[in-house]
This record gives structure tokens, C-alpha cells and sequence, in this order.
């Protein structure tokens, strides 16, 4: 009798095990592509945010594991401000909170008369008037989910602000958002003169060489800060690099791939282990994650 008539008459056999094992096999599939689909999504979701602003570069703080970059004083901008390839800089800050009956939406103050701006539509209202107009534009996503209108008002922390106008972004994650000027999101969360984003924008017709000799520069003159492409900043986010490292990566070959999360025997000769650096961050210290691909 062969290996695999013994396998087939213990399924037929064990009806009731076998169709438990294969729904329990199909809902783990199922949880690994939902998994990596809303992390692919997300992640594609930012880097539609960067393409629509223009921005080219995006500096932020080393070090941090939130999903919001640590908050740095904006006099430090004025280093890089000058470097040869810069064409204007665009700073930021972003927090993630609650507010009313929603639970978490991104806050977002940007410095006026930016380039971060100019992408966006106005749909109805008006825009900030000055840095000491206390009122915020929100997304169409926002405007609904808020359920608020041109003319409402709206608590932020422990400051209430107008509803100056509705906007719409090429982006989902930024129609969702709430957006007022720089200084008045410093005000309403207690971060005076802090950011947590700059957004670069290189002169135009740079070669590829001259953006990362600029690159090369930014970091010279801010130690402890990081500068990405545009495309590159969402894989950074600490809630992407945990949802991509408990699926099998994107790029490993065609051929058949097992992603295996338990103690590894020391047989199996006939397979041979992808060392994927980033899973380390899913052990402990009983367990190992794997990637073997058939040999």
C-alpha cells in the first residue's frame, strides 16, 4: 500500500478531522490575505497622499514606534531650508485622536501658503484666513463621518473651532481627515513650535544622483532624523512593518511557499530556509518564523 493511499482512506475515514483541518487551513488563509491586502492598501493609500502634494522627500525623527513620527521644534528646518535642490519645504504636524463621537481621525496643521495646500478642491466655505483664524476644513470623508457642515462648530481637545469648509484630496486617508493651520493645532494640543513632518519639494528636472546627494545632506545636517522618498514613508510606519511581517513577503518566488510560525525540526532536508530579517520582530523565544520554499 502506498503513502498516499494511506493518506487518502485516513481522510475518508476521519471525515469530521479532515473538514475541520481544511475550514481551520482556509480561515488562516483567509486572515493572511485580508492581513496583507489592508496593509498593502493603507500603505498605498500614503503614498497617493505624497504624490498628490508633490512632495519629494519627507523628513522625520529617528526612533519612534508610533504610527504618529515624534515632534521636533521647527527651528530645525531652517538647517536644510537652504541646501542646494530644495525648492520650498512644507511643515506639518499630525496626530491621531478622538474627537466627539468619533474615535480616532487624523488631525492634521499645516503652515499656510505651502505648497501641501495645493492639491486639494474646495468643495464649499472658505480657507483658513490667517494662522490666528481658529477654524478647520475638513474631508468629505470627515464632513460625513462628523456629521458636521460649513458654519458648525467643532471640539478639539479642550478648543472649540468652525467648520470653515469641506475639501476633497485625491487621497481617502486625507479626505478623512481634519485639517486647520499649523499654529493652531500647536495651540490645541499643547505642542508650541513643534512638527513632526516636512515635506521637501526638490527642484524641478533633478537628476536621481542630485536627490540623493540631497538626501546625503539633510541627514548631515540633522543627526537623529531620517529622510525618505515619498513612496517610502508609509512602509516605514510601525503598524505596517508588524502587518507586513506576520505574512509571507510579496517577493519570494513562484514556486510553492509555506509560512510556518512554530519550533523548527532539524529534518526536513529537502527544504531550504529564506532568511527574512523583519520576522524577527514576531518571535519569542520558543517560537520561530520561516519562510521555506520547496526545494
Amino acid at each position: 500500500m502506498s503513502f498516499f493511499t494511506i493518506v487518502v482512506k485516513n481522510l475518508l475515514q476521519r471525515s469530521t478531522r479532515s473538514l475541520l483541518t481544511i475550514g481551520g487551513i482556509a480561515i488562516g488563509v483567509g486572515a493572511v490575505v485580508a492581513l496583507t491586502s489592508l496593509a498593502w492598501g493603507f500603505e498605498n493609500t500614503w503614498v497617493r497622499v505624497y504624490t498628490a502634494r508633490g512632495t519629494d522627500l519627507v523628513v522625520i525623527k529617528s526612533g519612534s514606534v508610533s504610527p504618529v513620527p515624534a515632534a521636533f521644534s521647527r527651528d530645525q528646518v531652517r538647517l536644510i531650508e537652504t541646501l542646494p535642490g530644495v525648492m520650498q519645504v512644507g511643515c506639518m504636524l499630525s496626530d491621531l485622536t478622538s474627537i466627539e463621537d468619533a474615535p480616532v481621525v487624523l488631525l492634521s496643521g499645516w503652515e499656510r501658503n505651502t505648497f501641501v495646500w495645493d492639491h486639494l478642491r474646495l468643495v464649499s466655505g472658505r480657507w483658513p484666513a490667517s494662522d490666528d483664524d481658529r477654524v478647520v476644513v475638513l474631508g468629505t470623508v470627515a464632513y460625513d463621518m462628523l456629521n458636521k457642515s460649513v458654519g458648525s462648530t467643532i471640539q478639539i481637545e479642550t478648543t472649540t473651532f468652525t467648520v470653515a469648509g469641506i475639501f476633497e484630496s485625491p487621497s481617502l486617508a486625507e479626505n478623512g481627515s481634519v485639517v486647520m493651520t499649523l499654529p493652531q493645532l500647536q495651540r490645541a494640543i499643547d505642542q508650541p513650535g513643534k512638527i513632526n513632518f516636512v515635506n521637501v519639494k526638490v527642484t524641478s528636472g533633478a537628476s536621481a544622483d542630485q536627490v540623493s546627494d540631497l538626501r546625503r545632506a539633510i541627514t548631515g545636517r540633522l543627526p537623529g532624523f531620517k529622510v525618505f522618498a515619498a513612496s517610502q514613508v508609509a512602509a516605514q510606519s510601525a503598524a505596517i512593518q508588524v502587518a507586513q511581517a506576520m505574512t509571507c513577503p510579496p517577493h519570494l518566488p513562484t514556486r510553492s511557499a509555506i509560512c510556518v510560525l512554530a519550533p523548527i525540526p532539524a529534518r526536513w532536508p529537502s527544504l531550504r530556509i529564506l532568511k527574512l530579517e523583519r520576522f524577527s520582530l514576531m518571535c519569542s523565544a520558543d517560537l520561530q518564523v520561516r519562510c521555506f520554499e520547496q526545494a
